[in-house]
């Protein structure tokens, strides 16, 4: 009951919202109580709330004068949107962009890589998700002394480990593979070289595709780092997101996403605490490295006289990161990527695409990317699938041998791509595991229980919903009624 008299109050908040101040507290809303705030570990200030609530047209008002009005048009254009400081310091409770040393109260934002622009044409390599720099320069000094050396860390690790110099060590090396052997002799290397560090695991992502960021912005001298043009890794929930538009739409659309949350939550009885005993100590969900953000606390039941019954811990982080990884891996939006362990599942996704049918069929051969990533618990934000499953069991991910990365925000959406180590690109078609066919990648809803709840309950709500629906492929396959 709660949950619902919650869902029609915002509701109405969003159908009555008129002043930024209004629309600071329906974000504010979606963010308390969504689950991807946990999964924005780096920065999760601004995860759905866009860094200005002003419309485009009124957006002027924030241009430095050392930024021409041709030059403003084309970035605001593309991936850059002004910085509400006010409003940033009020979700942080602190101004994050000091450091960047700007006096400007609306500075420029490249929302891909979440960089500040300052005044008169200069960057001063300030990101937005400190904490990820803090943890890498702890591990290697040469990041406190190239702080952007941040934005390429995967690739570092890979030529660092397979000893590849390069004048531009900031380039994810790539290899050109024709056969199975070529991936495996590369891997083996990899895999060799990492031996002595036990703790770094490699994990993979196959595309159809090399996505690559807008290449237009790469002849602006205000913003240099864009003459690399670094793949996109942006996840689903801020693909065409708001971008000065109508702000009720884009609230509207993180509502619908919200009730699948509030529908897995129920469906699969998620208890968002654990119980223990007074004599057991509180147990983590998460590693511990993720502790300095994702911060549990417990509340504790007594009797009459004051003794001490049992203690209930809340795993806020834990439970918001599960939440996203449920949605993303059954196609709903979410802010994390989704990764696997295992290359022959990549393979597969690299060399299978969805055609306007919703039917699985091959890719065209040429094109085909998989993506290598060098992870370091302790360092990097990632979890496997089997901790985040849990009791439930759910088959899709365990099939796909899933693990997902978070850090990704609104104010830095393609957090993601920094982390790319290799690229393989697949010019002829590649041997993968016989078993790993449509039918055992997404298994229909006659197999997967959970898939058959979310469409039971997508087509219960109809219109409530829109076209915020799960992903189902087309494999030929009775409809349930």
């Amino acid at each position: 009951m709660f949950e619902f008299l919650q869902d029609q109050n915002l509701k109405e908040n969003i159908h009555s919202a008129k002043s930024r101040d209004d629309w600071e507290q329906v974000f504010r809303h979606l963010e308390m109580f969504g689950p991807f705030t946990a999964a924005a570990a780096e920065c999760p200030f601004s995860v759905v709330t866009p860094p200005i609530l002003e419309p485009k047209e009124e957006w002027c008002f924030t241009r430095d004068p050392a930024i021409d009005e041709a030059t403003w048009k084309r970035l605001t254009n593309s991936s850059f949107m002004p910085l509400d400081r006010a409003l940033l310091e009020r979700r942080a409770l602190t101004d994050l962009v000091k450091i960047s040393e700007t006096p400007a109260t609306h500075p420029l934002i490249d929302l891909d890589y979440g960089l500040v622009l300052t005044p008169g044409g200069r960057m001063r390599n300030f990101t937005l998700d400190y904490a990820h720099l803090l943890r890498v320069q702890r591990l290697d000094k040469h990041y406190v002394q190239y702080p952007s050396a941040i934005f390429s860390v995967g690739a570092l690790r890979a030529r660092g480990v397979l000893n590849l110099p390069s004048e531009q060590s900031w380039m994810v090396p790539e290899f050109e593979i024709h056969d199975r052997a070529g991936i495996d002799q590369i891997l083996g290397k990899l895999r060799e070289r990492l031996g002595k560090n036990a703790k770094a695991e490699l994990w993979f992502r196959g595309q159809t595709s090399d996505i690559l960021l807008d290449g237009a912005l790469g002849s602006e001298q205000l913003c240099p780092w864009r003459n690399t043009r670094d793949s996109s890794l942006v996840p689903s929930l801020y693909r065409g997101a708001w971008h000065g538009g109508d702000l009720k739409a884009y609230a509207e659309k993180l509502v619908r996403i919200q009730k699948y949350v509030g529908f897995a939550g129920r469906h699969l009885r998620i208890q968002p605490f654990t119980v223990r005993a007074p004599s057991e100590l509180s147990k983590e969900k998460l590693p511990e490295e993720w502790n300095s953000y994702a911060i549990s606390f417990s509340s504790h039941q007594t009797d009459a006289s004051g003794k001490h019954l049992s203690s209930r811990d809340y795993h806020h982080a834990f439970d918001g990161l599960q939440r996203s990884f449920f949605l993303q891996h059954y196609g709903l939006p979410s802010n994390i990527l989704d990764i696997t362990k295992d290359v022959d599942t990549a393979l597969f996704f690299a060399q299978n695409r969805i055609d306007e049918n919703k039917r699985v069929v091959e890719a065209p051969e040429g094109a085909a990317v998989l993506y290598v990533f060098i992870l370091l618990p302790g360092i990097d934000r990632f979890l496997d699938s089997e901790t985040l499953s849990e009791r439930f069991g759910l088959l899709r991910p365990a099939r796909q041998k899933c693990g997902l990365l978070c850090g990704a925000s609104f104010i830095n959406r393609n957090h993601y791509a920094r982390y790319i180590s290799l690229k393989f690109r697949l010019r002829r078609k590649v041997e993968y595991h016989s078993k790993l066919t449509a039918e055992y990648i997404y298994p229909p809803r006659e197999e997967d229980s959970f898939l058959d709840a979310l469409l039971r309950f997508a087509e219960s709500e109809g219109p409530e919903l829109g076209n915020v629906t799960p992903f189902v492929p087309n494999l030929g396959l009775k409809v349930i009624g």
